[in-house]
């Protein structure tokens, strides 16, 4: 982290330009600026807000979740195959969705009462909901 200090000093710009390791410092700033304005929104940007109350209505079995979700139906079978305790990890998940909490802050909090989820298993059980409308995604307050 002190090294990246003293790069952004307009000595260490200076210095690190004598180096030419990679040309013009401010034409790679300017890059890599225009680079993070076109990038998809981060998991830690992506902010859910159930639109529901308690769990979700019928549960996941109900024929119209089944037909809501469509093709996405298969993959939230997988994960009730995969993750131990499907149904209360879903259930909690949504609890957190509370338009103040990020996907990684939701996934601590639930992985902190029921053990490790599978990688990326909460951002895509809320973009699942959220097509289906008992999610939606709000920027942080």
């Amino acid at each position: 982290m002190m090294s990246l200090n003293i790069l952004l000093t307009e000595n260490g710009r200076l210095r690190f330009r004598d180096l030419n390791v990679f040309g013009d410092f401010e034409a790679l700033a300017k890059q890599l600026e225009r680079s993070d304005s076109k990038r998809a929104p981060t998991p830690m940007n992506r902010i859910p807000r159930k639109k529901y109350i308690g769990p979700i209505a019928d549960g996941p079995s109900s024929p119209w979740f089944r037909q809501a979700l469509g093709s996405d139906y298969g993959w939230w079978q997988e994960q009730a195959r995969q993750v131990p305790q499907f149904e209360l990890v879903v259930y909690e998940a949504g609890n957190f969705a509370d338009s103040k909490r990020s996907l990684p802050e939701i996934e601590d909090a639930v992985a902190a009462e029921y053990g490790e989820l599978p990688r990326g298993f909460i951002e895509g059980m809320f973009d699942r909901l959220a097509k289906i409308g008992l999610v939606e995604w709000v920027e942080k307050k």
